[in-house]
Order: C-alpha cells, then sequence, then structure tokens
C-alpha cells in the first residue's frame, strides 16, 4: 500500500524534488494472467498487519516517479544498518541534489551573440558511465561538490561543509551499488561509475564487524578486514574554508558592465522571460525568490515615476526572507514592461495550459513558475556570452540585488547630497533588512575612496555619452 503523506512540494512540476508517502515495510503482490488477453496483472496482496512507514520518494520535474531511485529508499527500510526514517531522508536528499545535478547541463540553445546553433547537450543520466572513471556521473558530482562547497548562495552567504559533501558522495556511490546488485546498471569493463581499491583494517573486536557494508564486502582474516573503497571522499580532507568566507565582497555590476548586460538581454524586444526577470532584479532589487513568486496582484499602470507596492507570502503570494512583509520600489518603465508582459499572448496561453493555479507573474510555458536553478543558469549563459563577446566580467544572480543598492546609494547622494551613512535607514528598509548592521556593507564599498573613484567615474563617463 502507498499513498500520498503530505500536499504537493513548491518545487512539484518545476524541478527534481521529495514527496513523502506512507508505504508497506514489507509489501507483497501476486502476478496473474488475464484469461481474455493473456496480459499479466500485478495485484497488490492485503497485508493483515502492515508495517507503515512515512518515507520519501523522488519525482522527477514532470512529476513521474523516479523508479530506481525510490525502489532503493524502499529497500533502505529493510536494512540493519538504517536506523531512523532520518536516514532514509538524508539519502533522499543526496539522490536529489544529484539529480538535480545531473539535470543542470545546457540544452540546445542559438548564441545571441553569434547567432550559431551551440551543440545539443543532454541532461546526464545514471547510465552515462564509460570505461574512462573520471567521465562519469559520480566522479563529475563529486568534483562539481569540490568546487562549490564554499560557494556563495543567492543572499550573498558563503556556506558548506566538506563532511556533508562527503557523506553526498558515500551515498549515491551505496546507491549505484545497489542498482548494481539488482542488475539495473552493468558494472563492468566498460561500465565503470567508480574505482574499487582494496585496504586492510585491523578490527579489535570481532563482534563488531559490519555485516551489510554498503560499498561490498568484507573478508575476515586473523583479526583484520580487507575493505573495498572508492577513495572518492579523500580530496574532501583537505579542503579548507576560505579565510575570509565570512566576509563577502560585494561585486555590484559596474556602469559599463550594467549597460553591457542591459544590451544583452534587450528587454523592449526580448521574448524571453528570464531576461525580464533579470532586468527586473537589477532594477528593484528583489531577491532570487522574491522574484520567481513575484505577485501579479501588484503589477498595474503606472501612475507615478516610482511605484511603491508591498509584497509578502501572507498577502500576496511572494515569498520574502523569513516571510517579512516589505514595499519595494518600482520603477514607472520596470512598470510598464510587467504590465505589457503580464497582458501578452503567450503568459496567458502558458497559464491557461497550466494545471496550478497561482498569484505569480512569471511563467514559464506549461504556466509553472521557474525553479531557482534555471534563472540561475539563464545568468550564467549570459556571463559566459559576455565574456566571449570580450568583455572581462563576472557576476551571479545575488548581484543584480548588489548593483541595484549601489545604484540607488549613488544616485540619491548626488540629488541629495547626503553622506552615504544618512541614507542607510531608507536603504535598509528597501532592501528589506531588519536591522542597517546588514546594510552596512554597500555604505563600507562606496566609502572606500578606490572604489568611489571608479565607481563615480564610470558613472560620469555613462552620463557624457549619452549626452553626446
Amino acid at each position: 500500500m502507498i499513498e500520498q503523506s503530505d500536499t504537493f512540494p513548491e518545487d512539484y512540476g518545476v524541478d527534481y524534488c521529495l514527496m513523502w508517502i506512507n508505504t508497506d515495510k514489507y509489501p507483497s503482490f501476486t502476478s496473474r494472467v488475464a484469461s481474455d488477453s493473456g496480459e499479466i496483472i500485478q495485484e497488490v496482496n492485503d497485508n493483515s498487519k502492515p508495517f507503515i512507514y512515512k518515507i520519501p520518494i523522488l519525482v522527477d520535474p514532470d512529476g513521474i516517479n523516479v523508479v530506481p531511485v525510490n525502489l532503493y529508499l524502499h529497500s533502505l527500510l529493510s536494512n540493519p544498518d538504517i536506523s531512523s526514517v532520518d536516514t532514509i531522508e538524508s539519502h533522499a536528499n543526496a539522490l536529489l541534489s544529484f539529480y538535480r545535478w545531473m539535470s543542470m547541463e545546457i540544452p540546445e540553445h542559438t548564441d545571441k551573440r553569434t547567432g550559431v546553433l551551440i551543440e545539443e547537450k543532454l541532461p546526464l543520466t545514471i547510465f552515462d558511465c564509460t570505461e574512462k572513471v573520471e567521465e562519469s556521473p559520480v566522479v563529475r558530482y563529486r568534483d562539481y561538490l569540490l568546487e562549490n562547497i564554499y560557494a556563495e548562495d543567492e543572499n550573498g552567504k558563503i556556506g558548506g561543509s566538506p563532511n556533508t559533501a562527503s557523506s553526498y558522495v558515500l551515498k549515491v556511490v551505496a546507491y549505484y551499488t545497489y542498482l548494481h546488485r539488482q542488475r539495473i546498471v552493468p558494472l563492468s569493463k566498460t561500465f565503470r561509475p567508480f574505482e574499487f581499491s582494496a585496504k586492510k583494517v585491523r578490527i579489535q573486536n570481532k563482534n563488531k564487524r559490519a555485516q551489510h557494508n554498503m560499498l561490498s564486502h568484507l573478508n575476515g582474516y586473523r583479526g583484520d578486514v580487507t575493505v573495498y573503497t572508492t577513495g572518492l571522499t579523500k580530496p574532501f580532507k583537505n579542503k579548507q574554508k576560505p579565510q575570509d568566507a565570512d566576509i563577502r565582497e560585494l561585486r555590484p555590476l559596474r556602469e559599463d558592465e550594467k549597460q553591457a548586460f542591459y544590451r544583452y538581454i534587450d528587454v523592449e524586444n526580448s521574448s524571453d522571460t528570464k531576461d525580464l526577470m533579470l532586468y527586473t532584479a537589477a532594477e528593484v532589487g528583489v531577491r532570487l525568490e522574491e522574484l520567481i513568486t513575484f505577485p501579479a496582484s501588484v503589477v498595474e499602470k503606472p501612475k507615478s515615476e516610482v511605484v511603491k507596492v508591498p509584497i509578502g507570502e501572507r498577502i500576496n503570494g511572494c515569498l520574502t526572507k523569513y516571510r517579512k512583509e516589505r514595499t519595494i520600489e518600482i520603477p514607472a518603465h520596470v512598470m510598464d514592461l510587467l504590465y505589457e508582459y503580464k497582458l501578452s499572448k503567450a503568459r496567458k496561453k502558458a497559464i491557461e495550459s497550466g494545471l496550478l493555479r497561482h498569484n505569480h507573474l512569471f511563467v514559464q510555458s506549461n504556466g509553472c513558475i521557474y525553479a531557482p536553478n534555471t534563472i540561475q543558469k539563464h545568468v550564467e549563459t549570459v556571463r559566459n556570452d559576455l565574456i566571449l563577446s570580450g568583455l572581462d566580467i563576472y557576476f551571479v544572480t545575488h548581484d543584480l540585488r548588489a548593483t541595484f543598492a549601489t545604484d540607488w546609494l549613488y544616485k540619491k547622494h548626488i540629488e541629495t547630497g547626503k553622506p552615504f551613512e544618512a541614507l542607510i535607514s531608507e536603504l535598509a528598509h528597501l532592501m528589506g533588512h531588519d536591522n542597517t548592521g546588514t546594510t552596512q556593507k554597500y555604505i563600507n564599498y562606496l566609502n572606500d575612496d578606490k572604489t568611489w573613484f571608479d565607481f563615480s567615474q564610470r558613472k560620469n563617463q555613462f552620463a557624457q555619452e549619452v549626452l553626446r
């Protein structure tokens, strides 16, 4: 017996996600042949003493059950080394991360700069293993985690843990081992997801010898056991946290970079909704989650140069940080673009074709909202194309918010003549900061003599070019 336990997760129909179900620990079924058609029919038997557990399952972006993963997760219920459903959830989270990573390959697209069709790159699958171990999804996923352990999140915070990343890799290895034992994948000389090596370990207490090694098996001999290990997690032991990990260096776009970015996305003519989303982020200063769930109800024909609108989960479904309600300012030219998009035929068609009803402005062609990694991937594509065009630039989605903050400070300082410190409370309110301590980094950025000179010089240079 299997039944859904909770409501649909927010990422359902958008990205890989976990759903919770109630299932029998020892399900049984009967196979019989239909007399009329000869078809083999599988029937689940009623269990007089069912052992019902609540466990997570993995669902793909189309809402379809990822069968190999969910067979594996269910098998963990019968594993004597698994002590709780929390442990099963940790395996599920690791495989969620692994499958999301495999789906992150760039699909076929046309380079906006050259018009050349980029060679198609299909998402990786668990079957994409060859005789070259270093090219397998498992090893490449390990390398991805190594490179991004201390990566910055969309709020500019640097985090990550080598222990967590290492455990994720081990759980993926355990998953592949299960797939091999169930003959779903064939580990062989031409299908090598990882490499095993033998290592002898001295065991003092014979009673503590593990009976269920998740990698392979243990062979005891006179107090020694031979452990077969992949060695995949060894590099994590030497991964040191950056000394400045707690102090994020701001990277707002310089004026020339911002204008090159705006020319590339070309929101006046682009039919890609993601371009409008990035422009909104840079002009309004919303966070990624706020951008994805931006409420359609606040978008109207502007009646002033700056439109002030409230956002918050309780008032219009916008997912603000800590669910805090705040007011943002939308320039009239941005609101005009949002209003035009809201009434567009393409958006109306997408909404009508969607199964889910919501109040969010930005939608994909199937009517669903965008996943965070879709927007992040689009930023990466834009950034790479700008670099190929000869521009020395690097930015992530959160840097668009920093661009808004520093631009707002500069503009207000020029208009009012006030020092940046006098503007900190107003900026904190606009950015949705609980206290001005979080806002201080923007003040410090523009108060730096070298930064200020470069920042103002580029602003003035661009202003002069516009007047010519």
